[in-house]
């Protein structure tokens, strides 16, 4: 269990930078509480792209972020789909530091709901290399920039320009980045070439959202042998009736437990709001996690979405880690 907001506003590191991308944005959260956090670790030039629909909608409703526009820029994506990941790299002259998972930046996301986040860290003083993680978000930064306005391209050339480590020769240490979205492979097809076999002998999923006729399940069922066992919070759930029914008896629906400790459980309002992704596969496991639900739109080429692939763990291992025997037993 770790706060989010304390990985970003203190980790140690002598940062300039920081790029948020984010589905859902709350604007006086971060005008508030995340810029004063990145001002506090030395991060001056911030840049935050957001999902062009939850912008309207936020900034329809808040009249506290005064500092919009000028302390940090932000910039709504359009497109056919979701803008959908959740990243938040920050970029320094010798040290860097990525998160990557299914928070927004928002309430829910940074500080109430149940989410998961992958770890990256850099540190030029060390001997090994940027994981191939930063190059690859920096690229999809790049990408985005050039829908931007000409000082949000200026920032993010800024950004680099205080990274040059980011031209480094990456290194891996065993997980992986997969990017989602229009003009890029299939996001479930990506994940498949990542399996040690081509179907899992079980496979265990978390999502907060499904499509309506649950059609992003539906593709799922044939990575796994099994039934596969998907967890809910029935209580913020929104699914078909009738596109359950069609599926029947091939999906295993489990209730969500909260793994945060009893004696630490003040939140009432908690969300399930992970996504995961558990494909076992004999004696091993293979977990991948990050913005993508088990949707068709995530799991397609339609939203953009970006997820961690780990390395084989023994089996039983991420279960244990993230909490999840409760649900599974529910």
């Amino acid at each position: 269990m770790f706060d989010v907001i304390e990985m970003l506003g203190h980790c140690g590191y002598d940062l300039r930078s920081s790029i948020i991308l984010t589905y859902g944005l709350d604007l006086p959260l971060y005008d508030g509480l995340v810029r004063r956090a990145l001002n506090r670790a030395g991060v001056w030039n911030q840049v935050v792209f957001c999902d062009l629909t939850c912008y309207l909608q936020d900034i329809q409703a808040q009249t506290a972020a005064l500092h919009a526009g000028r302390q940090y820029s932000v910039t709504p994506i359009w497109q056919s789909g979701a803008f959908h990941p959740k990243v938040y790299l920050l970029l320094g002259p010798r040290q860097g530091r990525l998160l990557v998972g299914s928070g927004n930046t928002t309430i829910g996301g940074l500080i109430r709901n149940a989410e998961v986040f992958g770890l990256f860290d850099f540190d030029a003083d060390k001997p090994s290399g940027p994981h191939v993680a930063f190059p690859a978000m920096f690229a999809l930064v790049e990408e985005l920039s050039l829908r931007a306005s000409d000082t949000v391209r200026k920032q993010i050339k800024s950004a680099r320009q205080m990274a040059p480590w980011l031209s480094s020769p990456p290194v891996e240490d065993g997980r992986k980045i997969l990017i989602g979205g229009p003009g890029k492979p299939d996001l479930l097809t990506q994940i498949a070439a990542c399996l040690p076999t081509k179907r899992a002998d079980e496979l265990v999923i978390c999502s907060s959202s499904f499509d309506r006729e649950i059609n992003g399940m539906r593709k799922l069922l044939p990575l796994s042998k099994a039934k596969p066992v998907c967890i809910v919070q029935p209580d913020h759930i929104e699914v078909d009736g009738r596109a359950v029914r069609k599926l029947g008896a091939s999906v295993v629906w489990r209730p969500f437990a909260d793994p945060y400790p009893p004696e630490k459980r003040q939140r009432k309002d908690v969300r399930e709001h992970a996504k995961i992704f558990l494909f076992g596969h004999g004696t091993t496991e293979t977990c991948v996690f990050g913005s993508a639900n088990a949707s068709a739109p995530a799991l397609g080429a339609t939203n953009t979405e970006v997820v961690v692939v780990l390395p084989p763990a023994s089996k039983g291992e991420i279960v244990k880690h993230l909490g999840l025997a409760a649900s599974l037993k529910a």
